[in-house]
């Protein structure tokens, strides 16, 4: 078992090392989608060319992102699969608790830190690319003043709303990833109460079997103490009457 556990430790460590450089990857292409979007409400495109331009830069960002997204949401599953096979041997009794439990917190920190930050990266990249698309495609020169105005009202007000539903998935995405932590601290400590009542459960067995084991040492003591005494006085006779 405690080979078992050490193969978990050794996957664990390597997910963390994958799921880490992802990460960044995923952080960077979140950056470049923000300043592309900045550029982008600075400058609309002021002709088709420089629309179609912009919209082939947007789908390319698109499947890089949808491939990260991919790839990360894997790692964090086996990762979370593998934290929860290790929660599950710790529980089971069959490795000591005393080296494992430390290793397991961390581990599972990493997991929701990790979860938090590829969510909240997430809801970035996705609310730069709606800009993008919303803006790629506009086309300034052709639009009469009337609707030129109009159409900036609509794209303040989708700005808007797509900040407050990125807002929104983020902060859920926070309070679901503290219940699932919350959920497996509940889980270990059940554990471990009931692991503690099991073995209080067993403990007057224990106590009645040290204390049959300090009577018949006590009983061997009187035995060997009488036996001793019966030799002495014999010895003692024996020499007086000779």
């Amino acid at each position: 078992m405690s080979q078992s556990w050490e193969v978990l430790r050794k996957e664990a460590r390597r997910l963390e090392t994958d799921i880490e450089s992802k990460l960044l990857e995923y952080s960077k292409l979140a950056s470049s989608l923000q300043s592309s979007r900045s550029s982008a409400l600075d400058t609309r495109p002021s002709n088709e060319d420089e629309g179609v331009q912009r919209r082939g830069t947007a789908g390319r960002d698109a499947l890089i992102a949808e491939q990260l997204t991919a790839d990360m949401e894997g790692l964090l599953k086996r990762l979370s699969s593998t934290v929860d096979a290790m929660r599950d041997l710790t529980q089971s009794g069959n490795v000591s608790s005393t080296t494992t439990a430390h290793t397991l917190q961390r581990h599972g920190e990493i997991l929701r830190d990790y979860t938090q930050e590829f969510r909240k990266t997430r809801a970035t990249i996705g609310t730069s690319r709606e800009h993008a698309e919303l803006l790629s495609g506009a086309k300034m020169s052709e639009r009469p003043a009337g609707v030129s105005a109009d159409m900036d009202r609509l794209y303040a007000e989708r700005a808007s709303i797509s900040a407050a539903t990125s807002g929104a998935d983020t902060a859920l995405a926070t309070g679901m990833s503290l219940k699932e932590d919350l959920d497996r601290q509940r889980a270990m400590f059940a554990s471990m109460v009931e692991r503690m009542e099991t073995m209080s459960e067993g403990l007057p067995a224990v106590n009645r079997l040290i204390g049959q084991i300090r009577r018949k040492r006590k009983r061997d003591v009187l035995i060997m103490a009488a036996v001793t005494s019966v030799l002495v006085f014999i010895t003692v006779s024996w020499k007086m009457l000779g």
